[in-house]
Order: C-alpha cells, then structure tokens, then sequence
C-alpha cells in the first residue's frame, strides 16, 4: 500500500520454519515488528533478530533474507522508500535460489522501472560498505 508519494507500507507474517530466500533490492527497508517472536532477518551474513518492539533498517543493495524458528506467528511492517525509486526508474531485485550467499555465476538481475521489481536468480556480492542496524526495546 502507498502511505506517502514516496513510501509503501505493507504487513509481513511469518511463521515458524518459514523462510523468504536471500535477495536484494534498490528501496531501502525499515521493518518494525508488531508481534511475536523468534523472526529474524540475516543481513549481509549478520543475524538480526526480530521481536516485538524490534526495529530492523535494511539499507539497499544488500543482501538479506528472512527467516522464523521460533513458536508464534510473526508480523512486521514494512516501509520501503518504493514509491521513489520507481519514480526515477532505478528499481531492481535480485534472488537468489537458495539461502547462504553463495557464489552463483554472473547476474541476471533486470529493472523494471515502473512498476513490480522482477525476481531473478544473480551473482551474490556486497554493493555497498553501508551496515543493517537493528534496535531492541
């Protein structure tokens, strides 16, 4: 959903021993978690983990993937700076297929400008010396 004329927002839920494969994206990412607990999100190899009250910033460019193996269902918000990067035609995202950031071959990342980011499989690597930070109550 499109709160601002430069952010999207949208609710995740996470379940126990769910995961979302490691990828990356231009839009910068802040996920505040609403509920639950034993969520996690691994940055750039850092292992953050997500609790109620809990903050994640997810810089973009890096690689992150989504993990749960705790007991309860976990829901975040998620606010993506989506809306601008569309705007300037800079969108892009890339997946890999398994997690673990191994070394894959050459990337086949695609842009899309506007619209939905295309999810592709790409050669891992870190695009940018910016760190993840992550805030417990």
């Amino acid at each position: 959903m499109r709160a601002t004329p430069t952010i999207y927002v949208g609710l995740q839920l996470i379940l126990p021993g769910e995961t979302a494969p490691s990828h990356r994206h231009t839009p910068s990412a802040v996920r505040f978690v609403v509920e639950g607990e034993g969520g996690f999100t691994l940055v750039d190899g850092e292992k953050l983990p997500m609790g109620k009250g809990d903050l994640i910033l997810t810089p973009p460019g890096l690689w992150h993937e989504h993990g749960h193996d705790g007991s309860g269902p976990v829901i975040w918000l998620d606010a993506l700076d989506l809306p601008l990067v569309y705007g300037i035609e800079a969108s892009y995202a890339i997946e890999t297929p398994a997690a673990g950031h191994k070394r894959l071959g050459g990337p086949t990342a695609r842009s899309t400008g506007r619209g939905i980011p295309t999810r592709c499989c790409a050669s891992p690597g870190r695009t940018s010396g910016a760190r993840s930070a992550s805030w417990r109550r």
